[in-house]
């Protein structure tokens, strides 16, 4: 074989043979997770990693808030809460599909179908 030829990928992209065996990276996205809150979330809002000075509880990456435009650690939702939170509780975010309970602060109407959604100044609403 010379080089710059391209070889054969016996088991596909993603995968390796290690000794006499074929293993596959079979990516598996997750639709929930479950995270804490770290103050009051509402059904439906979107919320951010807390990205707070000091360490939650439970340690960064394991806490989330209302994503809010004016605040520069929650601008970046990462998903939409299924279900109302307390500080401290776990709870449910959907984080990939189709989502149907998101809060908005204006109506769209057919104009708008494929905008991207974004968070806005209205915490815990996309815009």
């Amino acid at each position: 074989m010379s080089i710059g030829q391209p070889t054969r990928v016996e088991g596909g992209v993603g995968s390796r043979l290690v000794g006499s065996t074929w293993y596959t990276d079979n990516e598996t996205r997750q639709k929930f997770v479950r995270m804490y809150a770290s103050g009051t979330i509402l059904k439906g809002a979107a919320v951010a990693l807390d990205l707070a000075d000091v360490e939650p509880d439970y340690g960064y990456g394991n806490h989330v808030l209302a994503a809010d435009t004016d605040n520069a650690r929650s601008q970046h939702a990462i998903g939409i809460a299924t279900e109302a939170a307390s500080s401290g509780d776990l709870i449910k975010i959907q984080v990939g599909g189709y989502c149907t309970i998101a809060r908005i602060v204006t109506a769209l109407s057919d104009s708008d179908e494929g905008k991207c959604l974004t968070a806005s100044a209205t915490i815990g609403e996309l815009a």
